[in-house]
């Protein structure tokens, strides 16, 4: 039987009487390998990681970058060409761990991922820098960095530049809907990487906020409101948000959008007992959304938590459908 062969590789043919054949997929679309704490940024006195997943293996300049020092403000664009990936770029699909904006566990979600990795798509799980530290609206700025630090190093990582999309769950999927309701805006751009965009082609949010400021519609864990508890939206903003709800209208996703604006099409996911993110959260996005005609898609996960009894294969197939149609 005739079959495609590596030019620079001899194939076997000399097999023990008794050996069994198996064929293997030349695409090698079910291997998915996992580059772990490159540093993007060091500039804020702190080293801010990716975890980074692909299908097959990872690029031979990605993996030097990894032992390369930090560098900000571009610099990593005037670093030595390294030899181009033997495949055409792959989209980036950059995904925000959701820790109520806290300290994340950036590898925590990363299994789920395995299958749409599998599709053809780069992962990048970006680290931002906690709220205890530093207040709003630093992790927005971080998010926004460390695409622009992915676009300035496209050609290591193996990426298209043109075909980013943005996702995130719970203070993650805040970070994702912020993403694509500011691409028209600098206002939260720093000088890392600057003559990049941070804008992206799609943006998904699972159960994130839009309007912080009416966070605690039901049906939110009253545990979250009892007299006394400092919420992590106290945290991040410095200040009792329910006393004090318009320090928080920078911040709500919900006040970017605008009718003369463009924007990505967005995708929101959101479970029907989230009793930390009310789903009323989601439902204020994307009537927003639906009233000055953009494109966006509401689905609502029946028996779903906060996060719990959320990843299942029927939600991740419409996410799927989702980045084949706009990446």
């Amino acid at each position: 039987m005739s079959r495609p062969k590596d030019p620079l590789i001899k194939p076997c043919t000399d097999f023990p009487d008794g050996t069994q054949f198996i064929y293997a997929d030349r695409r090698d679309k079910y291997t998915v390998s996992y580059l772990p704490d490159i540093v993007y940024d060091s500039s804020k006195g702190v080293d801010l990681h990716l975890q980074m997943l692909y299908p097959g293996m990872p690029p031979m300049g990605a993996m030097m970058l990894k032992r390369e020092p930090a560098r900000s403000e571009g610099e990593n664009r005037e670093a030595p060409p390294v030899a181009p990936t033997a495949s055409e770029p792959l989209p980036l699909v950059v995904f925000v761990q959701g820790s109520a904006w806290m300290k994340q566990e950036c590898r925590l979600m990363l299994p789920n991922f395995t299958e749409i990795v599998r599709m053809g798509y780069v992962v990048a799980s970006v680290e931002y820098r906690p709220s205890k530290t530093d207040p709003w609206p630093a992790f927005l700025q971080d998010v926004k960095a460390a695409i622009r630090f992915l676009r300035a190093n496209a050609d290591r990582f193996g990426i298209d530049p043109d075909r980013v999309a943005v996702w995130g769950d719970s203070s993650g999927g805040h970070a994702a809907l912020l993403v694509g309701a500011t691409g028209w805006t600098d206002e939260f751009d720093d000088d890392r990487y600057s003559g990049y965009s941070s804008a992206v082609r799609a943006a998904i949010d699972f159960y994130g906020l839009s309007d912080i400021a009416q966070i605690n519609g039901a049906p939110r864990d009253p545990m979250n409101t009892a007299p006394g508890i400092t919420t992590p939206e106290d945290i991040l903003f410095r200040t009792k948000v329910s006393e004090h709800p318009e320090v928080c209208a920078p911040a709500n996703p919900i006040n970017y959008i605008y009718a003369d604006r463009d924007y990505p099409p967005f995708l929101i996911m959101h479970g029907d007992e989230d009793g930390t993110v009310p789903f009323l959260q989601s439902t204020l996005m994307y009537e927003k959304l639906r009233e000055l005609k953009k494109q966006v898609s509401l689905y609502a996960v029946i028996g779903g938590g906060h996060s719990m009894r959320f990843w299942t294969p029927e939600v991740l197939d419409v996410v799927a459908k989702f980045l084949r149609a706009y990446l």
